[in-house]
């Protein structure tokens, strides 16, 4: 009888033993098993106004609300992301183990270049993790975004940015010297007479001397011809 008794608390044993792998094993194989629920926010940058010149490099954070799961990178809760010009970009993805409802926020970087005028924009982003089919099964992600100034259920976090070209100084936008009249057209429009020059007056005054003097010597000539003439015409009677 006592060994009976060993053998029946051998046997309990053996069968506890396996009704303890038969609960543990199944349970591990399908969390094992269970997918993933993964998201990835994207952000879209646009430029408006003026085409610039060079690409302006544009900086965005992703801000975790509590313990929100990060992508891989992240520190404090924090990931940046930076776009170059126009385009998109991911912060990378998120992977979630868990149901429940995980918040986030997105915002830019305000730059330091003066021809710009940099978004202000701030969006809310909202994971909702749930059993996709069955409970204890995959699970699955599901992103909202919204504007944090009321402007709800956005399709995509865009940040407009708009720029403004420098005015550039031409040389004929440069201001022009202030142009003054000459002396001459101001007397004209005032109705008097340009003033003779020294130099001018000098000369005439000497070309009116050569020219009476010559007059004179020719009338003197001319008459002391005509008293010869009239002379010899006496003597010849």
């Amino acid at each position: 009888m006592i060994i009976r008794k060993h053998q029946g608390w051998q046997e309990m044993l053996a069968a506890a033993v396996i009704l303890f792998m038969l609960l543990i094993f199944p349970v591990s194989a399908m969390a094992e098993e269970t997918v993933k629920a993964a998201v990835n926010i994207p952000v879209y940058q646009q430029i408006d106004g003026d085409t610039p010149q060079t690409a302006e490099v544009f900086t965005f954070v992703l801000k975790a609300a509590g313990n929100a799961p990060m992508p891989e990178g992240s520190v404090n809760g924090r990931k940046t992301a930076r776009i170059s010009g126009n385009g998109t970009v991911s912060f990378g993805q998120i992977l979630y183990t868990n149901i429940g409802e995980y918040r986030y926020t997105i915002s830019e970087v305000r730059g330091i270049n003066r021809q710009y005028t940099y978004s202000s924009a701030v969006y809310s982003a909202s994971v909702l993790v749930t059993w996709k089919d069955a409970v204890g099964g995959d699970l699955e992600a599901t992103l909202n975004l919204a504007r944090e100034d009321g402007i709800y259920k956005q399709e995509k976090a865009l940040f407009i940015n708009r720029y403004k070209a420098p005015v550039s100084v031409s040389a004929n936008s440069q201001p022009q010297a202030i142009r003054t009249q000459p002396a001459e057209s101001v007397n004209s429009l005032n109705g008097s007479a340009n003033p003779p020059k020294t130099g001018d007056t000098a000369g005439a005054v000497l070309w009116g001397v050569l020219m009476a003097v010559s007059s004179a010597a020719v009338i003197f000539v001319i008459i002391r011809q005509k008293k010869t003439s009239h002379v010899k015409n006496e003597n010849s009677q």
